[in-house]
């Protein structure tokens, strides 16, 4: 299923972007999954 693969996809590239810069908020996130 697309998006199953693509819910996946964006769990791995939010957890890179948490390790890279942890200064982003919760809620920033959630918005921009929304958005997309």
């Amino acid at each position: 299923m697309m998006w199953m693969a693509h819910l996946y996809g964006y769990m791995l590239e939010r957890e890179m972007e948490r390790r890279k810069r942890k200064s982003i908020p919760e809620e920033l996130a959630y918005v921009e999954m929304l958005r997309a």
